[in-house]
């Protein structure tokens, strides 16, 4: 494996928030916020995300890869009528995910680490 990838997959499997996010988690509303201005991609899945979750209207939504909870976590507040489940493999993603949804008061999303 060439050690660009090594340092990528590195940085994917070992990603830590800093410590005012673990503190603050609300904080990083502001950067989802942030991308969903600038990042042409994000307001692309976002808008078909959004059409897909009220064309379904109730029911579960399984979010493979869920990363700090870009999607997930807004869309849980927005849909309360379908349960939301994140996954993914690092660790501090999800106990990030799960602080930020306690601090939110969301019920309707459970996250897991899975690999």
């Amino acid at each position: 494996m060439s050690r660009q990838k090594l340092q990528l997959s590195h940085h994917l499997n070992h990603h830590s928030y800093p410590w005012f996010l673990e503190r603050w988690p609300t904080l990083i509303h502001w950067i989802y916020r942030w991308n969903r201005l600038l990042l042409q991609r994000n307001r692309a899945v976002r808008l078909s995300l959004v059409r897909e979750l009220r064309r379904i209207g109730q029911g579960k939504v399984l979010d493979a890869g869920c990363g700090e909870g870009l999607f997930i976590l807004p869309f849980a507040r927005s849909f309360p009528e379908i349960h939301f489940t994140g996954l993914d493999k690092n660790k501090s993603h999800i106990d990030f995910c799960n602080h930020y949804r306690l601090k939110l008061g969301v019920n309707n999303v459970s996250f897991r680490q899975q690999e």
